[in-house]
């Protein structure tokens, strides 16, 4: 699974990194433990070709309801092998498909039945993850209209199997076009549901403060003794 992320959000950046031309309600900031059904920056492709990055809702969501609040499905993780067998998930693979672009982000791996060790995990080469998504658009009771967002989850590779038994998808940079173009064939798409390379990523323990969910320090990404 991936419940809990870095974004440290400059739009230069995005546009450098991802070829980003519109940026809606985008502020630059720094946050290093966004959590589920908060808000998370996602970058998506207009029917025109060109790239925008929005704030979204990190869970998503159906077309329409009266208040996220009464939505109870855990719907910020999708698993790659169910997303063509699920309603809420099979509509957005075909059209509505989108990357988190992340410093990197947390898991825990189980140390006994009682404890837990978080780990940081990020590009061993790069400072940003391009995480793959899918997003779709919820009208709210009263009309207001909101973009929410899950993220793909796939099965590890070699590396990151001995902390959990899923992970983000990762897009590669050679990828992105494909991914993010809403006419690219299914085939094609399905594709690409796969790990990164075991040498993609380097892993270290973190202080066991970023499962505290809303806390926010920089010093969450320093290095610890496991």
């Amino acid at each position: 699974m991936c419940g809990r992320v870095v974004q440290l959000i400059d739009r230069e950046q995005l546009s450098r990194e991802y070829g980003v031309k519109k940026f809606a309600d985008i502020q630059e900031y720094a946050r290093y433990n966004v959590s589920p059904t908060t808000r998370i920056c996602g970058i998506i492709e207009d029917p025109n070709g060109d790239r925008e990055a929005r704030m979204m809702r990190w869970g998503l969501l159906p077309p329409r309801i009266g208040d996220p609040k009464d939505f109870k499905f855990a719907t910020f993780n999708a698993r790659d092998d169910k997303i063509l067998m699920s309603r809420m998930y099979a509509p957005a693979m075909k059209k509505h498909r989108c990357i988190i672009p992340v410093a990197g982000y947390y898991e825990w791996k189980k140390l006994n039945a009682k404890d837990k060790q978080p780990y940081y995990f990020h590009a061993a080469h790069a400072e940003l993850i391009a995480l793959a998504g899918l997003w779709g658009e919820t009208v709210l009771d009263g009309g207001e209209v909101i973009t929410t967002c899950t993220i793909i989850t796939t099965h590890p590779n070699e590396v990151t199997k001995d902390y959990h038994d899923r992970m983000p998808m990762i897009v590669t940079p050679d990828e992105q076009e494909q991914w993010l173009a809403p006419d690219t064939p299914l085939e094609m798409v399905t594709s690409m549901l796969h790990p990164c390379d075991r040498s993609y990523l380097d892993i270290y323990a973190v202080d066991k403060a970023v499962g505290r969910a809303g806390y926010e320090d920089p010093h969450l990404i320093d290095r610890v003794a496991a």
